[in-house]
């Protein structure tokens, strides 16, 4: 009895004790845009928020007990091809060598979302940030959280990608204007507090699939 009861205190810490790389390609900094043009909008001003996507990471992993290490030699060209819904057998072999290599059980690949193509109105692809606010031109009171960023969890046990997760875009109508004059944000506190728990909790949610 009191050797099940060990293995059920200790399961959580034998569980996390798996090792996890993390490598990206993305600008983890927040940023705020101003958007002109209703199609194929362009961006006027673009400034960062004082929020960083990595550091979110590192401290959710830290807080629950993960050990973790992040790189800077993974060559993304190996997925410039890659198809989700797909097999990758070599973008598969690429990530399982550079796991073995470096002595790890699971990444997360910080990738920006390059799918955008014709449908992206909003000249996405085209920003020096991966996720922020952004207000536009012909709306004075409408904000916008957008990111074209996506995590590729992937596991040696599986070989595979798994619980792959897209932070979801998001609008919100205010009862202020939400740009200046000089179209800088304004209430940037209230905006940011509106959008950023609502990311901060789905990101939560999809680390807690992906690393099980």
């Amino acid at each position: 009895m009191k050797l099940k009861f060990l293995f059920i205190a200790l399961f959580p810490l034998l569980f996390n004790s798996q090792k996890i790389g993390i490598v990206s390609n993305i600008n983890p900094k927040m940023g705020y845009v101003f958007l002109k043009g209703s199609f194929k909008a362009k961006a006027e001003i673009e400034k960062e928020l004082n929020y960083n996507y990595l550091v979110f990471l590192e401290d959710y992993l830290n807080k629950n007990k993960y050990s973790f290490q992040k790189y800077e030699d993974f060559d993304f060209s190996k997925l410039e091809n890659i198809d989700l819904k797909y097999s990758n057998v070599k973008a598969i072999e690429y990530i399982n060598q550079f796991c073995n290599e470096k002595g790890i059980d699971k990444i997360l690949i910080l990738r920006k979302n390059t799918a955008y193509g014709r449908s992206d109105i909003l000249g996405i692809n085209d920003l020096n940030y991966n996720f922020g606010i952004a207000t536009l031109s012909h709306t004075k009171k409408r904000a916008l959280f957008f990111s074209n960023f996506l995590v590729l969890p992937y596991s040696k046990n599986n070989k595979d990608f798994t619980n792959i997760f897209i932070p979801e875009n998001m609008n919100k109508k205010f009862d202020f204007e939400v740009y200046d004059s000089n179209k800088n944000l304004r209430e940037e506190n209230k905006i940011i507090e509106h959008f950023l728990p609502i990311f901060k909790e789905k990101m939560i949610e999809d680390l807690e699939i992906a690393l099980k």
